[in-house]
């Protein structure tokens, strides 16, 4: 009953012939659309996915040579950086090896410096004594030319001395003189005492003399420095002092005096002995 009932309603709602003719021939239109765009559909399909898949095989293609490529340019950047690597070591290395030499060329600098003020050092004390070298050169080039000059007496320390001893007239004196030198300034010196009234005689003893053909004397070879003024007579010890003091000048080098001796009584010849240049 209960199913009667439905196809009853059921029956009552259905369209219209027209209405039904119509939707069928929709239907049937929309069918055959519908199949032919799947058709077509399905060749598009069938086309794109093999164009797709050509594309995807080219794409494929391309990523393994650009994979390669990549897997190329790797390996020569892992080889440039194992040439930097190697050069970096190397590089380290040479800046050890400076650092090494730098410092042995400090040391060998320091060394060098040592060495220059050492040789400054040895050059001012090289000067010191050139220097003092140069001035013992000049006193000795001084002292030698005053070595070589001949001490003379001039007419004016001639009188001089003369006036000094013009008290002796008479008193006897000999000379005595150490070299040629001592004996020119012994010969002046004599001439001095003569013109102050003495009188010259030859040297009174026995030794080693030199004639003297212009003033008809002999004088003894003696070996001293500077001048001794000798007297045995104590009697004479005044005229010894006198004659010393005249012959005082600073060319007979420091006059000094000798006696009296009495071993040889009564001899009264004062000797006047000129030495050789201090």
């Amino acid at each position: 009953m209960a199913a009667t009932s439905e196809t009853t309603r059921l029956l009552r709602m259905r369209p219209s012939l027209e209405t039904a003719v119509f939707w069928f021939d929709v239907a049937g239109v929309l069918l055959v659309v519908t199949l032919a765009v799947g058709v077509l559909c399905t060749l598009a399909i069938v086309f794109l996915g093999i164009v797709k898949e050509g594309h995807w095989d080219e794409a494929r293609e391309a990523a393994k040579v650009r994979i390669a490529e990549l897997a190329s340019e790797g390996e020569r950047a892992r080889a440039e950086v194992e040439r930097a690597h190697a050069d970096i070591a190397t590089a380290n290395s040479a800046i050890a090896e400076a650092h090494k030499q730098t410092a042995a060329l400090e040391v060998q600098a320091a060394q060098a410096r040592e060495g220059i003020a050492a040789a400054d050092a040895r050059a001012a004390q090289a000067n010191e004594g050139a220097a003092e070298a140069n001035a013992r050169a000049i006193e000795a080039k001084l002292a030698l030319e005053k070595y070589k000059e001949h001490r003379r007496l001039n007419d004016e320390e001639k009188a001089e001395i003369a006036q000094r001893v013009s008290g002796l007239k008479g008193v006897q004196f000999a000379i005595g003189h150490a070299d040629v030198e001592s004996l020119h300034l012994g010969i002046d010196a004599a001439h001095a005492l003569v013109a102050g009234g003495m009188d010259w005689v030859d040297w009174p003893f026995l030794m080693n003399t030199t004639n003297l053909p212009h003033d008809g004397r002999t004088a003894a070879m003696i070996q001293l420095l500077g001048t001794v003024i000798r007297v045995y007579n104590p009697a004479q010890v005044a005229t010894r002092d006198l004659i010393a003091s005249a012959l005082g000048g600073p060319k007979f080098e420091g006059t000094n005096v000798e006696g009296p001796d009495p071993s040889v009584p009564g001899f009264a010849v004062v000797l006047v002995m000129v030495g050789a240049k201090r």
